[in-house]
């Protein structure tokens, strides 16, 4: 299990979407296998992203590397 402290800016440094949570990692791997996702969830934001909550699917393509879908709801 990791634990995930992610910050995204979106155009200008004040506008920061915060994600954490954990996932499980496979035992004997540096990260999780090629086509596997994890959802964690988003705590929180800054600038127009204040008060975001929801969460973020991240899916590792392998050697292309990594997406991320933000589902994010704002108040």
């Amino acid at each position: 299990m990791r634990s995930t402290d992610l910050v995204f800016i979106f155009g200008e440094e004040q506008d920061q979407i915060v994600l954490g949570g954990i996932s499980y990692y496979p035992p004997a791997g540096a990260t999780l296998s090629a086509n596997t996702e994890t959802v964690r969830p988003i705590i929180g934001g800054t600038g127009i992203y204040q008060g975001a909550v929801g969460q973020v699917t991240s899916t590792n393509l392998g050697d292309a590397g990594w997406t991320h879908v933000l589902e994010v709801k704002l108040p």
